[in-house]
């Protein structure tokens, strides 16, 4: 199975979907946007909700190449930092990427269950790698309140990934570098701090 090939229809129906959104991203859309046959798509994917897993699956790729930076022991904590605040920055940049997720997650919420089950699995795995980021970052011993916080991050980039799809304009991108940089220098490890110091009350 071709990769070059994948990547190509991929490629193709996330402009598609960033365009039309999913309901309007018809296989025949695709196939057009990628110059192949019904066929050669057929060939790869069984049907589009396949398809659209693949775009998902695209969407762990950064936080699991931080995940394996911080566990690596080859960055200080402050290069770790510095290498999160780039990749949230650049997930901002990424306007079609951002909104083909809230598209899909449109989809999930409508009754899409094969979509549906594919957010519950990727979103555990965002989790997963974000708790594997803070132990990597700040040396966080295990605790149960690890993943809470984990999911809350990734809720505070998702909240202001859709102000910017919104274009609402209340911060700029620079601004939100520099509350990340802070946030991720100084007021997570307080956080982190004051929660080691009440457990061990």
């Amino acid at each position: 199975m071709s990769k070059d090939a994948k990547a190509h229809i991929i490629e193709a129906a996330k402009r598609v979907v960033a365009k039309n959104g999913v309901h309007n991203a018809s296989i025949q859309s695709i196939v057009e946007e990628a110059g192949i046959s019904k066929g050669a798509l057929y060939h790869y994917y069984k049907n589009k909700n396949a398809l659209l897993n693949d775009i998902m699956d695209q969407s762990l790729a950064v936080s699991t190449d931080i995940a394996n930076k911080a566990k690596s022991g080859q960055y200080t904590s402050e290069e770790l930092q510095e290498i999160l605040v780039d990749g949230i920055v650049e997930r901002f940049a990424k306007k079609d990427d951002n909104r083909i997720q809230y598209y899909l997650s449109q989809e999930a919420m409508q009754g899409n269950s094969e979509i549906h089950a594919r957010f519950k699995e990727k979103y555990n795995g965002w989790v997963d790698r974000v708790e594997e980021i803070m132990a990597g970052v700040y040396g966080l011993p295990a605790s149960k309140i690890n993943r809470a916080i984990a999911a809350s991050l990734i809720a505070m980039v998702d909240g202001q990934v859709l102000q910017i799809l919104l274009e609402a304009d209340i911060v700029s991108i620079e601004e939100y570098r520099e509350f990340w940089r802070l946030f991720l220098e100084a007021g997570l490890p307080a956080f982190l701090q004051y929660l080691a110091e009440a457990e061990s009350k």
